[in-house]
């Protein structure tokens, strides 16, 4: 699926412009002709069209799809046109935290306890990001301080009480990230 500012996906979201490239695919800004919201859309790679790409996109449409809180991207719409699988999900309108100039320690101490409530409530819900990462975490701003929102479960899996997740045998996330 390669799209250029216009293209129109599943008769319903019109490509606006890219937002950006990651491993697994490009995210797109596109208006819902429908409903005439603007959403992202999560596009897989032609390339990542290989079983374990599609495996681990799937993956994190099951991990997302019921997650409801402030601190987490919303899904919206899954597209399967042919081979192609996009993801379609709420437009996080701020910076990540990676680009955006150290901050006073007050606001920084207020936006981890709000990465920590989002991935408290994901983990109490069978759901574990797995790439948690200042490039993964959106800052916008509101009138009573900053607001985080926890984005790209790509190499989120689920996970039961009880259940062994040292025997993966695919490495996921970022290594520079990972915890020992």
């Amino acid at each position: 699926m390669d799209l250029v500012p216009g293209s129109l996906l599943a008769q319903r979201y019109r490509a606006e412009s890219l937002l950006g490239r990651g491993g697994m695919g490009e995210v797109w800004r596109c208006r819902d002709e429908d409903r005439g919201d603007e959403v992202a859309v999560k596009v897989l790679h032609a390339a990542g069209l290989d079983p374990r790409r599609r495996r681990l996109f799937r993956d994190e449409i099951v991990a997302t799809a019921h997650l409801d809180h402030p601190g987490i991207v919303r899904v919206y719409d899954v597209i399967q046109e042919a081979d192609n699988l996009a993801l379609v999900m709420e437009l996080e309108l701020g910076r990540p935290l990676s680009k955006i100039d150290p901050l006073p320690f007050a606001e920084f101490r207020d936006l981890a306890i709000q990465v920590l409530e989002a991935l408290a409530y994901a983990h109490a819900r069978g759901v574990l990001h797995l790439d948690v990462k200042p490039s993964n975490v959106i800052v916008s701003g509101r009138p009573a301080g900053l607001r985080a929102t926890l984005v790209d479960f790509g190499v989120a899996r689920g996970w039961r009480q009880g259940e062994d997740l040292t025997d993966d045998t695919i490495v996921r996330g970022t290594l520079g990230y990972m915890a020992p």
